[in-house]
């Protein structure tokens, strides 16, 4: 599905649907371990999709991320 991911300062991200399917946008806190490349996305609520600890991969302008205990990846691809 297509989501625009926008990271902050101060640890603050949001996801927004970017392909009109009527997903609802939210914002979460992360934190960063740059040491061991992981990334980890709390939510304040059960809805949102990113709430959990992820390995980061940085290539050029694409962000990987993939899901610790499942290996799920999600792409996002830098505009």
């Amino acid at each position: 599905t297509g989501q625009t991911l926008v990271i902050r300062d101060k640890g603050e991200l949001t996801v927004s649907p970017s392909d009109g399917s009527g997903d609802e946008e939210f914002t979460a806190h992360f934190s960063v371990d740059t040491r061991t490349k992981v990334l980890t996305v709390q939510t304040e609520s059960s809805g949102g999709i990113l709430s959990g600890t992820y390995n980061y991969n940085v290539e050029q302008d694409t962000l990987t991320l993939t899901e610790r205990e499942y290996g799920n990846q999600m792409v996002f691809v830098r505009k």
